[in-house]
């Protein structure tokens, strides 16, 4: 529980109740004590240190062998390593043992198993294959980038140029705004300021006093605005979430 301790601390110096039930009903959810349809220990405990070992490749691939050559050779590392070792141990447990997790809230702790497996290619000569196998991997990482993850943002999780294209069309330069700001609802969003750039890109909180606008949001149980009647006009879906386009008019 210790890594619980600051926002616990956090939400009592704040003096709200709210803030303080929250963030204990998120730390039970953590821990797997309150039910959650997203967690997944046992998923997490197997893939969490292979999802690790993956985002330092290709020197974690090297530091295999580096190990293997130190048990060969009988040797052992100075204390500094142990004592950095223990504490990137110490800092991956709260988040490998978690009920929900993912491998980005880590990437702090990443200079820590970066400075192990430094020393590790180090001191077993693997310097030269290291650099190699760098080039190799940034080469690797640039061809996905330009290739792989457009096509797979495109074709699996939906093509938001089509998607700005049609909401633009449907809104024919009316007021539209933006209350979405989960990924999917800043890759349509983002979509939509290439398509009118230079205009003033999408804003969030619409002037009152317009007769009409319309609005880009991801809950379509709760109207954006009291005061406008909503009307849904179309709803679009990028993978495996939703985004709906509301058309709002004064009352």
């Amino acid at each position: 529980m210790l890594f619980a301790s600051l926002p616990i601390v956090w939400s009592i110096y704040n003096s709200q109740n709210n803030h303080f039930i929250d963030t204990f009903s998120h730390i039970k959810k953590l821990l797997g004590i309150n039910p959650n349809p997203e967690a997944n220990i046992s998923k997490n405990f197997l893939y969490m240190p292979l999802q690790l070992w993956l985002a330092l490749l290709p020197s974690s691939l090297i530091c295999l062998y580096g190990v293997k050559k130190l048990f060969v050779n009988n040797l052992t590392a100075p204390l500094i390593i142990k004592i950095i070792f223990a504490i990137s141990i110490l800092n991956f447990c709260p988040y490998w043992l978690a009920a929900q997790t993912h491998i980005r809230y880590i990437m702090p702790i990443y200079p820590w198993f970066a400075i192990i497996i430094g020393y590790i290619i180090w001191q077993t000569n693997l310097i030269k294959h290291t650099i190699v196998l760098l080039i190799i991997g940034i080469m690797l990482k640039y061809i996905v980038a330009l290739f792989y993850f457009p096509s797979i943002y495109t074709n699996k999780y939906g093509n938001t140029a089509t998607i700005a294209a049609d909401i633009l069309q449907r809104t024919n330069q009316q007021p539209l705004f933006i209350n979405s700001f989960s990924a999917p609802g800043l890759r349509v969003g983002g979509a939509i300021n290439q398509a009118i750039w230079p205009q003033q890109p999408l804003q969030q909180n619409p002037d009152h006093n317009l007769p009409s606008y319309f609005m880009i949001q991801e809950d379509h149980l709760n109207p954006y605005s009291d005061e406008y009647t909503h009307n849904l006009l179309t709803t679009y879906r990028l993978h495996k979430t939703k985004v709906f386009l509301y058309l709002y008019k004064q009352k």
